[in-house]
């Protein structure tokens, strides 16, 4: 048997071990998805429209979709303990497909997924997984379903594509920031099916409640969405981008940190670009840097980004850049991408500790060791890019 089935082996065997786990968590707890969805998901069963709470928008709740709702209603007679059991199934599968797809765009690029790089990742991976099986967070899903609008894209299936997407940025907003790849690999079949898609599915939950409760509950969840993010009572430590720290460090000088937070989302935004105009659209393995770049800057470009949720957004430019890394031997991007992963993965309070957790992120820690990170990769890249036919 070649060395690579036998790597793939043992990958699987280490992916069951994190789905396990992962399994047992959900079960056990899943506090977020007993007290945010399941109890929305009720509320709507029994007729009751009140869903989102805004009287209280900066103290958490139900900050998803009224469509995302309504689906969820249709689930809720199950009961607590069957839904518990399907959201960890499904859980799991969106990790095993979103797994495969970082494997084969990896390997789309020219590079190989062996045993070492993919236990690595999938340590880097795992505190994000389990994070969200333990919560009962949805982030994982909805990351899956962006993953799917941008391998159909790369399949020239501009409808699924703009399908997958829609939904994506229709359960959280945060996917819409994907448009930027269609953009820059000119398909615009699938942003138009997306724009599509999108409005459908707005007014999908019409044909149930009628056009005007519609309309009234896609108001109260703009305002929740406007009055969620590094401003929220819970949400001031925790939430970890460039956005959020730019929020965090303006409010910390005295100046309007919702300024602060516009500006790092333009300054994130002027970064995708960058690393994009380097980029060719006709060549197999740029369009998989591409991918990796947007679905980084995704998550970083997102005011609302939880270390423990959107973590999972990060995994294919890590997997790619340390597939790639290994035959470069070039020491500072190795120095960068291990500063920036101890930084941003080391420092969760699973590993340090729940305090000094909180002055680390109170500091924007783990995001700093994002940008150095997002620096290897760009030294990376740019390396790959100089190598010979001959020698990649």
């Amino acid at each position: 048997m070649s060395p690579w089935r036998n790597a793939d082996k043992r990958l699987v065997a280490l992916t069951l071990v994190v789905l396990v786990v992962g399994f047992a968590q959900a079960m056990r707890s899943s506090n977020d998805f007993a007290i945010y969805f399941h109890e929305a998901w009720e509320k709507l069963a029994s007729g009751n429209f009140e869903i989102y709470e805004v009287s209280r928008p900066t103290q958490g709740g139900y900050y998803y979709s009224p469509f995302f709702a309504l689906v969820g209603s249709w689930f809720a007679p199950l009961g607590l303990s069957a839904l518990k059991v399907l959201y960890a199934l499904a859980t799991a599968l969106g990790f095993v497909v979103g797994w495969n797809y970082i494997k084969r765009l990896v390997r789309e690029s020219g590079a190989a997924v062996g045993f070492g790089v993919g236990a690595l990742s999938l340590l880097f991976a795992t505190n994000n997984i389990l994070g969200q099986m333990l919560t009962g967070n949805v982030s994982l899903l909805v990351v899956l379903l962006a993953y799917l609008g941008l391998y159909f894209s790369t399949r020239h299936r501009p409808a699924a594509a703009g399908f997958f997407w829609a939904l994506a940025a229709n359960i959280k907003v945060y996917p819409i920031y994907l448009g930027l790849y269609f953009l820059w690999k000119r398909d615009w079949r699938a942003l138009a099916y997306g724009a599509v898609f999108a409005l459908t599915l707005l007014l999908v939950p019409g044909l149930f409640w009628g056009m005007d409760r519609n309309i009234e509950i896609h108001s109260q969840w703009i305002q929740m969405l406007r009055a969620f993010g590094p401003q929220s009572d819970f949400g001031r430590l925790a939430l970890q981008s460039f956005a959020a720290m730019g929020y965090r460090s303006f409010m910390a000088l005295g100046w309007s940190a919702t300024l602060g937070l516009k500006l790092m989302q333009l300054f994130t935004l002027g970064l995708n670009v960058f690393v994009l105009l380097k980029l060719r659209r006709n060549s197999p393995g740029d369009n998989v840097w591409a991918i990796a770049w947007c679905v980084t800057f995704m998550a970083l470009a997102t005011p609302a980004s939880w270390v423990h949720h959107l973590g999972v957004a990060y995994v294919p430019l890590f997997t790619l850049v340390l597939a790639h890394a290994i035959g470069l031997r070039d020491r500072l991007a190795y120095a960068l991408l291990a500063l920036g992963t101890l930084l941003y993965a080391g420092t969760t309070d699973a590993i340090i500790g729940r305090t000094l957790n909180d002055v680390f992120e109170a500091h924007s820690v783990p995001t700093w060791g994002l940008a150095i990170l997002v620096l290897g990769a760009y030294r990376v890249q740019s390396l790959a890019h100089k190598k010979t036919p001959a020698e990649a």
